[in-house]
């Protein structure tokens, strides 16, 4: 069986330090983080990211707009509509 991967966001807020869990935007374009299903921290929309599914060498997770390096050659981790990964 296929384990199914954890959909979750992250963004920097307004102390500039990361916060993690859901993710929603109201009609005024502000984005939030949602914290325990309770707590809506408002977050800078250009530091939004979704967890990939995947993790590192060190068994952290990695997030849209992350820098990766594969083969000595970084790479920005972003999701691809057409491909859908």
């Amino acid at each position: 069986m296929m384990k199914m991967r954890e959909i979750k966001f992250r963004g920097k807020d307004e102390f500039n330090k990361w916060v993690y869990g859901g993710y929603y935007k109201k009609k005024d374009e502000k984005v939030y983080i949602i914290e325990r299903m309770t707590i809506f921290i408002e977050v800078d929309p250009k530091t939004l990211g979704q967890f990939s599914g995947f993790f590192d060498k060190d068994n952290k997770e990695i997030y849209e707009g992350d820098i990766i390096q594969w083969d000595y050659v970084p790479y920005i981790v972003e999701y691809l509509e057409d491909v859908g990964e």
